[in-house]
């Protein structure tokens, strides 16, 4: 197996190291800014969070060499084939996402902007498409509280939000539909 390393740099590129940390690609990227990422190796994607919304895209790595004999004939990764494309953009997020996780596990992709949650599917399962919206919790906080990170627990009914002013807000859901069932406040800094 090839042992990559992926960063986005402010250039609007992926730059991609190979396992000595040398620079082997810089692909072009169709996103302005990109604050979030995560790659799901399983089907070979990167899930992106930033300015332009959430999107999954697909990652074709070819070489020629096994990864052992790589390290000696090609280290700088001149046989190494990357490209990355758009597979879709995910519904009803806005623009500016504020954080992005990805639950492997569960499948399920989770992202925020200031005061709303969406939940999406990360794979294809069952009838369940990529992509798909799970739920859509909009409301959470006031605008000047926005959240700043987020925690789902496993069993998919509770879930917790932090805030710029450093509550805890713990939320039962099933669906569209939430509940706010307990507020932890008085930390000193936000949330993170």
């Amino acid at each position: 197996m090839i042992k990559l390393y992926f960063a986005f740099g402010t250039d609007f590129k992926l730059l991609v190291f190979n396992e000595h940390l040398r620079l082997i690609r810089e692909l072009p990227l169709r996103n302005r800014l990109i604050q979030f990422a995560c790659f799901f190796e399983e089907q070979s994607q990167i899930v992106t969070a930033g300015i332009d919304g959430c999107f999954i895209n697909n990652l074709k790595v070819e070489s020629k060499y096994e990864p052992k004999q790589a390290m000696m004939l090609d280290p700088d990764g001149h046989t190494i084939c990357l490209e990355m494309t758009r597979l879709l953009q995910l519904p009803q997020m806005t623009e500016w996402v504020k954080g992005l996780k990805v639950d492997t596990l569960n499948s399920l992709i989770m992202a925020w902007d200031q005061q709303s949650v969406c939940f999406y599917h990360l794979s294809d399962k069952y009838e369940i498409k990529q992509g798909q919206m799970v739920a859509r919790h909009t409301e959470l906080t006031i605008k000047e509280n926005f959240i700043t990170d987020m925690l789902l627990f496993n069993d998919y009914k509770v879930y917790v939000t932090g805030t710029q002013y450093g509550h805890l807000i713990a939320w039962k859901w099933g669906g569209d539909n939430k509940k706010q069932v307990h507020t932890f406040p008085g930390h000193l800094k936000q949330i993170t």
